[in-house]
């Protein structure tokens, strides 16, 4: 009994201590997972545009050129995935968002490390569905192109040859791709319904593709 009462004091001051830890750990929590949440398209002074679609666990990006992708966006971790690289949105005293890339790609490689985005007042992205872009069309070289959205595939054909290839989207804000190139050749679809590819290959490169 003399052995219970002498740890007894040891005992109650732990629990003391214990209690005072878990309350403070309490007080802490809310402040260390404050998350903000981005919604609403944002604009940097490039012309790059970002519209959050937080319930979609999505963002689409717009660039100057007026090539329309859409990537993956947590929310929860203020991270955005573009061109195969996660980049953090870190919001600056002035209400902006800084975007800060995590690896280092090569220096030739598309990437929005270190812009800086503020919410735009008019939001004028619009969005389009890639089935959109589905069907035959012809540029102003004579060259002919064939869309299959469903098998994800393509065909050309024009004074320079003729040819297939695939289509694809890796969802990372750079939009519709064809396996053109290595990178990947980008399709832009402009607001007058034209086309046009974002290519260095001969045939395609520079020039406007119209519905046939």
């Amino acid at each position: 009994m003399k052995d219970r009462n002498r740890y007894l004091p040891v005992v109650l001051l732990m629990l003391i201590t214990m209690a005072i830890c878990m309350g403070c750990a309490r007080n802490a929590d809310p402040e260390e997972s404050v998350t903000v949440i981005f919604d609403g398209q944002w604009n940097d002074e490039n012309g790059n545009k970002i519209l959050f679609l937080p319930d979609e666990a999505a963002y689409v990006l717009e660039t100057p050129g007026g090539r329309i992708g859409k990537g993956a966006y947590a929310a929860e971790n203020g991270q955005i995935g573009f061109n195969r690289f996660i980049y953090d949105l870190n919001v600056q005293d002035d209400g902006s968002i800084s975007l800060r890339r995590n690896g280092s790609p090569a220096n030739e490689e598309e990437n929005l490390n270190g812009a800086v985005f503020r919410q735009a007042e008019q939001p004028d992205i619009e969005l389009y569905e890639i089935e959109s872009l589905a069907g035959s069309w012809r540029n102003d070289q004579g060259a002919h192109l064939t869309l299959d959205i469903d098998a994800m595939e393509y065909k050309w054909n024009s004074e320079l040859g003729a040819g297939a290839g695939t289509l694809f989207d890796e969802f990372d804000g750079r939009g519709l791709l064809m396996a053109l190139d290595d990178e990947g050749s980008a399709i832009v679809l402009r607001r007058d319904g034209t086309m046009i590819i974002e290519t260095e290959e001969p045939g395609f490169k520079g020039t406007v593709f119209s519905r046939e």
